[in-house]
This record gives structure tokens, sequence and C-alpha cells, in this order.
């Protein structure tokens, strides 16, 4: 009876997993979206990809949902943990799955936005000049008023050829940062998972397997973390050099002196989150990466880049929204061992015909059976005491 109503549990949950995912699918066809840079909305390519991207937004956020609830059941029927973790683990994947295709999504999108941003950066620096405005680029077309604060006019004026160039590598790099965070987000939560599985593990067998894949993701992470930190050291040294450089030349004292000491801040809240945290690399990139998009929102304001400066204070809302001070997750190895009761023999327990086994060699060192001696006749356990103690000691007895 019990075995009938799990599996009839099981079939209606994946049967509400897939309504719930073909519900995202249906939403998704009837989604409308409109182009992030006014001019491209005659671009089938961009706007099949903006629709593609929303697409599996919905996808994604239903995915989300499935996985909530299923860790609101595992928390009321603890009882059939392990039944809901391996269920939450597959619907992890899928996330994980439409999340790396959303990157893809998204590095094509950017794309064609920055092909046609610098095609017609050409075309405007070949019109004729304006009258000079109140701030610097308000002789900018609307057109090319974008939501990317990098590809502008002005930037490209006023900057060396060799530092915008490496200005725009930086803002490519910025999905790349998003991309691997995402993902050890997604191999946190996993994670987590794993380690409360591996806890409730009654077997050997099934710890063990649990065990290595746990490993195996705390590796993955610590190679995402190493990713990250080379993306955004490149990212923050590029942008705040080229802001820095624009600001200078501008005369904007109070806005430079107002970055570095919001970034003073932001290394001591780091170094007090040091050791503290699952990453000081993911720390490292949110504390810093709220101070630069503050920075990048005064540098569009002052340039009357609106849409950009829009953009930017919705990215920021964003991150303070994200808990990003994720606690360290240690599992110490467990050992199943079975012990025999103590028995004395009247003959050798061990011979030719029957060795002593190999000992079985563990990770963290090696348990090992002591034979103290052999008697004819029963000894009190006083004879022992001294060697016994000795040997756990590891002194000589």
């Amino acid at each position: 009876m019990v075995e009938v109503t799990e599996m009839v549990f099981r079939k209606v949950y994946i049967v509400l997993c897939a309504a719930l995912l073909a519900a995202g699918d249906l939403c998704a066809q009837q989604v409308r979206v409109e182009p992030r840079i006014a001019g491209l909305e005659g671009n089938r390519e961009y706007m099949s990809l903006l629709e593609q991207d929303a697409q599996l937004q919905i996808r994604e956020d239903s995915i989300v949902n499935a996985v909530e609830r299923a860790r609101q059941q595992l928390r009321e029927d603890p009882a059939n943990r392990q039944r809901y973790s391996q269920e939450i683990l597959q619907l992890e994947s899928r996330i994980f799955e439409v999340r790396n295709a959303k990157g893809r999504l998204i590095d094509k999108i950017n794309t064609i936005e920055q092909e046609w941003v610098l095609a017609n950066l050409n075309g405007a620096a070949q019109q004729p000049a304006e009258p000079a405005a109140e701030s610097p680029a308000g002789a900018i077309p609307d057109s090319l008023k974008v939501r990317n604060l990098v590809f502008n006019p002005y930037f490209r004026e006023q900057l060396p050829e060799a530092d915008y160039a490496a200005l725009r590598r930086a803002q490519g790099l910025e999905l790349d940062a998003v991309d691997y965070v995402n993902r050890y987000f997604a191999n946190y939560g996993t994670i987590c998972e794993l380690a409360e599985a591996y806890a409730a593990a009654q077997t050997e067998a099934d710890a063990g397997e649990i065990y290595d894949r746990y490993n195996t993701l705390q590796g993955f992470n610590r190679v995402l973390a190493d990713s990250l930190a080379e993306a955004w050291n490149y990212i923050a040294d590029n942008k705040g050099y080229a802001y820095g450089y624009l600001m200078d030349k501008l005369g904007q004292d109070a806005i430079l002196a107002r970055e570095e000491k919001r970034l003073s801040g932001a290394a001591r809240e780091l170094s007090a989150l040091r050791g503290e945290v699952a990453s000081d690399a993911v720390a490292d990139y949110f504390l810093r990466k709220k101070v630069l998009v503050g920075y990048e929102t005064a540098v569009a304001g002052l340039l009357g880049l609106t849409s950009a400066r829009d953009s930017l204070r919705g990215v920021a809302a964003q991150l303070d929204g994200i808990d990003f001070r994720l606690p360290r997750i240690d599992v110490a190895q467990r050992y199943f061992l079975d012990y025999d009761s103590i028995a004395f023999s009247a003959t050798p327990k061990y011979s030719y015909q029957h060795p002593i086994p190999e000992c079985r060699v563990y990770e963290h060192g090696t348990i090992y059976r002591i034979l103290l001696g052999t008697f004819n006749t029963k000894r009190a356990v006083s004879t022992f005491r001294g060697g016994v103690s000795a040997l756990l000691s590891g002194r000589r007895g």
C-alpha cells in the first residue's frame, strides 16, 4: 500500500511539474517584447532573440516555483527527505540548463546591440557639429542614448583608443561575471541539499555517492569563484580608470572623492567577511559592484544619458535584493563502521589458511584492529589496562 501511494505521489508530482513548465511555455508564446535600443525594432533576428530570452525567463521562474514547493513539502514531510531531495536536485539541474541557454542568448543580443551602436557612432561623428549643450553629452541623438552606458559617442571621443577598447571589453565581461555568479548560486543551493541528504544517509553506498557529488560541486564552485575574480578585477580596474579619467578631465572632484570613500567602505566590509562566507570572491563582487553601479549612475546623470541612468538604477535595486553573504558549508566525511563484539577463542582466529584481512585505507586515515595477546586462560581486564592506555595515547607499552 505504501509503495502504491508513493508511486502515485511521484506521478502526480511529475505531472504537476510538467504542467507548470507547459504553462510557462504557453505564456512565453504570448509574450511581447520591446527593443532595448531604439532603432533595432526592425531587426527580426534581434527581436526573435529577445522573445526567446523572455520565454526562457518565464520557464526559469516556473521551475524555481516548483523547487520552492518541493522544499516546502520536504520540510512538512521529513520522512521522505531523500525522495524530495532527489526531485529538487533534478529541478535545479534544469534551472542550470535554462540559465546557460539564457547566457548564450544574451551574448548574441549584446553582440547585435554593440555592432549597431558602433556603426551609428561612426555616422554620428560625421554629422555637423551642434552648439554646445549644458551637459558634456548633450548633443547625442536620443536614438544613441542607450541603456548601456559604455556605448556612447562621448566616451569614444574623449577616451584614448586603447582605453576605450579596454572599457568595451570590460563591459562585455559583465555578462560573464553574471553567468559565473548565477552558476555559483545554483551550485550552492544544490550543495546545501546534498549536505542535508548526506547527514540523513543510512548506508555507506548512498553516503559515498552524495559525498562525491558534494566534493565535485565544491570544486566547480572554486573554479567559478576564480573565474569571477579574474573577470571582475578586469572590469573594475578598467571601468574605474575610464570613469576616473573622464571625471578628472571634467573637474568632478566631488564624484571622485565619493567613489574613493565608498570603495574604502566596501574594502572594510569585505575584510570583516573574510573566512565567514562561502566565497570571498563572490562577496567582493557584490560589494564593489554596488559601488561601481552607483559610480556609473552618477556618470550617466552627469552626461545626460537618462536611459542608461534609469537602467543602472534598476540594477542597483536588484543588487540590494540579493543576499550574497552565503554561509560556509563544510561537511565532515562520515565513516560507517561495524564493530564486532569482544570474543574469546580457544584457537587462533587467523592462520596461513585464514590470514588477517587487509585494512581498508580511508582518505583521512586507517582504522586498525589490534591483537594485544593470546592466552590459554581468561585474564582479568586489569591485565591490559596499561597497554591499552599506552596504545591510545600513542606511547610504547
